[in-house]
């Protein structure tokens, strides 16, 4: 038996009043008002509508011969005449049944297709034992460093004498005032040819390869850069690998986007390089020093973006591997290109993934809270209390195999 209506509906933000369905039979109308669609969003949505309900109050739904689609309640629109737009409908149908998510009352059904299953449990297991929490600083051990520079009026390299070497490309690069009161470097630019950075020795990435910890602070010449600006980058000319390392933070005032390069698998994309990215907050100073840290563990793909101690991005999958840098350069891309305007202090490399902890020490941080979202992780959080364990686990087996068809 039929017992549901669906119309798919594309409207106008403009609107913004709630949607209303008239079914009739010729002698009697009913009107539903559905108040699960926001019409203040433009797009395709879908509308459902309970044909048992419009049966109750008096239609024939075996003799239906008008259907109508409006805005308001059904008797009163809810705006002036001169309100008006277009809108867009299409697929009406019948079904039997079907999957409404917002009509479920399903609570472990994590992929939302209405029913407990395999796939929910995937989904469990693939987000199993991440939680929130709440952080302190740890002290940091130089197990692991690889490369430490201070700029206090040189590019000395503390660890194994990887010294830097300053290129002259169009500008030179100068000293200033560091974070700490200190030295730090700064790297000048008038275009993305034509600038200043640092050629790191490839002998400090030798022993970096399934893990890797970027640590510096930065203060950026502008907050919305005029061409494409990389604070470092690397690749590995030999294996034609490309985008082994490469820092936007931000890209360019046309595309805000910060983003982390670490692994490669050749040059045909971002399928094949490991990244992660996010845009920051339209209040972030860029102009300020910031302390940023990048981590990459390629044993479970899993890479982080931290900003002044805080967890500012999180993803998992990124696998390629990080072995084989032949060049480096600090202060602009791999290849002498896209050179950066401002300044860089306490640039260190380690070839470990550094813990939250650790980081807020490098950040002069006292503590942080990340959240199961953060983590993209909170579907899985059934039971919300911001952990996936088996009380989680216990839900979805009580569940299991259960299948919850609207109406």
């Amino acid at each position: 038996m039929v017992k549901i209506l669906t119309i798919n509906y594309y409207g106008t933000a403009d609107f913004g009043l709630p949607v209303f369905v008239t079914v009739g039979d010729g002698t009697t109308d009913a009107n539903v008002v559905i108040t699960d669609v926001n019409t203040a969003v433009e797009g395709w949505q879908e509308i459902n509508v309970s044909l048992p309900e419009i049966a109750a109050a008096g239609v024939d739904i075996t003799k239906v011969s008008y259907l109508e689609i409006g805005f308001g309640n059904g008797t009163d629109l809810g705006m002036s005449s001169s309100k008006y737009d277009i809108i867009f409908v299409d697929d009406i149908a019948l079904y039997p049944a079907k999957c409404v998510v917002s009509q479920s009352a399903l609570t472990a059904d994590i992929t939302e297709d209405c029913i407990v299953n395999y796939d929910d449990l995937d989904a469990l297991a693939y987000n199993w034992l991440l939680a929130g929490y709440t952080v302190a600083p740890e002290a940091v051990s130089d197990d692991g460093l690889v490369l430490h520079y201070e700029f206090e009026n040189n590019t000395t390299d503390a660890v194994a004498g990887n010294n830097g070497t300053l290129q002259n490309l169009g500008s030179s690069a100068s000293y200033d005032t560091g974070h700490d009161g200190g030295k730090c470097i700064h790297f000048n630019a008038t275009s993305g040819t034509s600038g200043s950075n640092m050629i790191v020795p490839p002998a400090s990435f030798a022993d970096v390869n399934e893990q890797v910890t970027f640590s510096f602070w930065i203060k950026n010449d502008t907050a919305a850069p005029a061409w494409y600006q990389n604070t470092f980058g690397g690749t590995d000319n030999a294996g034609d690998r490309s985008h082994l390392f490469m820092h936007y933070s931000p890209a360019y005032m046309g595309n805000m986007v910060s983003v982390f390069h670490a692994g490669s698998g050749g040059n045909e994309g971002w399928s094949q390089w490991g990244a992660v990215t996010l845009t920051q907050p339209e209040t972030f100073d860029y102009l300020a020093w910031n302390h940023i840290a990048l981590v990459k563990n390629c044993f479970n793909g899993e890479m982080w973006m931290y900003t002044n101690g805080e967890l500012s991005m999180y993803r998992r999958g990124e696998i390629n591997k990080m072995y084989g840098c032949d060049e480096f350069r600090l202060g602009s891309l791999y290849g002498d290109a896209a050179f950066y305007q401002g300044c860089f202090d306490d640039f260190r490399v380690y070839n470990r993934a550094l813990s939250h902890a650790e980081v807020l020490t490098l950040a002069g941080e006292t503590s942080a809270t990340v959240g199961l979202d953060q983590l993209f992780a909170e579907d899985s959080d059934i039971n919300g209390d911001d952990s996936v364990d088996f009380k989680d686990y216990l839900i979805l087996a009580n569940e299991w195999l259960v299948e919850d068809l609207w109406p």
